[in-house]
């Protein structure tokens, strides 16, 4: 969905729209700007490597070379079927999943209740919520992603209006699920700043070394995620929510922090939220990749399929 969202094929300089004014091109739309409120799967991605799996890249490569039984699945599986979510221990999600539709929401959830582990190991996750239409060619369900952006604009007004998950009228803010929730972006260009490390005495720390107040560069950017005190917290086991970082970073000029959390659903489930789109860089990327951050990887998928955490 989020790789739709992007997506402006042919980004030819004449034709091509995404969700977004910033790289949509050509006259207005009904929205009174560039950018669509619609956009296709019936199209082929553009080719600078949006769509092509960029963020997963560095977790999948770690993931396989590590001998976890893992399979595939798309947001359009998420949507359509969340039985299969109920066939494996674990949900991971690396990229930048930041376009939800109402069923993968529920879907998700109920897994969580139903026992089933979640992974979050990005930042910027589940901001935005979509709809489904289907191929205007064919017939075929869920090929087109709607999301208006504006609860104005959008002619559905119900639980699927196409506005933030945060929203009052929708109410159903990220952090209720992740544990953490967007925040705000480094400014562009920008390197991604170190992530600082707070209750290293958790079992997700176990065999790392770290302690409070240590730090390893390069991992929080280019959007990171807060735990919000004005937003709902997840229901959690009592004693497991813990907040895992504080990790400073500049926003435009203002000092501000980047938390990633842990916690257990009641259902037994355990919930991580690495609350950086930086994550798989410490997994699998010249220059950034530390062993440190493979270890905390471990230890969360560890634990999501029964093995005991290093002593």
């Amino acid at each position: 969905m989020t790789y739709q969202a992007y997506n402006n094929y042919p980004n030819d300089g004449v034709t091509g729209k995404s969700l977004y004014d910033y790289n949509s091109i050509g006259p207005a739309t009904g929205l009174g700007t560039a950018r669509a409120a619609k956009v296709s799967f019936n199209r082929p991605y553009k080719v600078d490597g949006n769509g092509e799996f960029q963020y997963e890249y560095n977790f999948v490569r770690w993931l396989e070379r590590s001998g976890y039984d893992v399979s595939y699945s798309t947001d359009v599986d998420t949507h359509q079927n969340g039985a299969r979510l109920l066939n494996s221990k674990a949900f991971v999600m690396p990229g930048h999943n930041e376009y939800w539709s109402k069923l993968m929401y529920d879907h998700v959830e109920q897994a969580r209740d139903a026992g089933v582990h979640l992974g979050f190991f990005s930042g910027n996750m589940l901001l935005w919520q979509v709809r489904t239409e289907p191929s205007p060619m064919n017939g075929t369900a869920d090929r087109v992603v709607v999301c208006y952006k504006d609860r104005a604009l959008d002619p559905v007004q119900d639980a699927t209006t196409t506005i933030t998950w945060r929203d009052p009228f929708i109410g159903r803010p990220e952090q209720h699920l992740i544990g953490v929730q967007y925040f705000s972006a480094l400014p562009g260009g920008a390197p991604n700043a170190p992530y600082v490390v707070i209750n290293s005495s958790n079992w997700v720390y176990a065999g790392t070394g770290l302690v409070d107040g240590d730090s390893i560069p390069g991992i929080v950017g280019y959007e990171a995620d807060l735990s919000m005190s004005n937003f709902p917290l997840p229901a959690s086991v009592p004693g497991t929510y813990t907040v895992l970082s504080n990790s400073p970073y500049d926003d435009g000029g203002r000092t501000v922090y980047a938390n990633s959390s842990i916690y257990q659903a009641p259902s037994g489930a355990w919930v991580f939220g690495a609350g950086t789109i930086g994550w798989g860089l410490g997994l699998d990327y010249p220059g950034v990749e530390d062993a440190r951050i493979k270890r905390i990887t471990a230890n969360v998928l560890d634990r999501f399929v029964g093995i005991p955490p290093p002593q």
